[in-house]
């Protein structure tokens, strides 16, 4: 897919800076998405929740590395040596923690972007879908 593809696709991802005042952030992930205008629509102020990280932390497992250095998460601290999709697990983990309320889907949608770690699985797991295997 062409960058601005994924960028259309990506819930709430505009250049202009709106303000969400009266949002609240909810970490239940099944109120962050309703039928809109028939179409599916993804809360973007909606909280990154454990579920995301445990969805995400497979796609993203072979690419640890570079996740690290987006989300300015300490590499020296990672074992090498752990299993790839524990490590990216911690990774997000990390970024949540650091990131605090700052931490929602659109911020995270946004930092995979820019570091063209977006995938279309990576957009299933904030839509509420289980994202499938691709097979040839």
């Amino acid at each position: 897919l062409a960058f601005q593809e994924l960028r259309d696709r990506i819930p709430g991802f505009t250049d202009d800076k709106k303000s969400d005042k009266g949002t609240i952030n909810n970490t239940n992930s099944c109120a962050s998405s309703a039928l809109h205008n028939g179409k599916e629509h993804i809360e973007p102020s909606a909280a990154l929740t454990d579920s995301h990280i445990e969805q995400l932390a497979p796609l993203l497992a072979n690419n640890w590395s570079t996740l690290a250095d987006v989300m300015n998460v300490n590499k020296e601290r990672i074992d090498a040596k752990e299993e790839p999709m524990k490590v990216a697990q911690r990774i997000l983990t990390a970024w949540r923690q650091k990131e605090g309320k700052a931490a929602t889907v659109k911020r995270i949608s946004s930092v995979l972007l820019m570091a063209e770690l977006f995938s279309e699985q990576v957009g299933q797991v904030f839509r509420g879908n289980t994202p499938k295997r691709i097979s040839a």
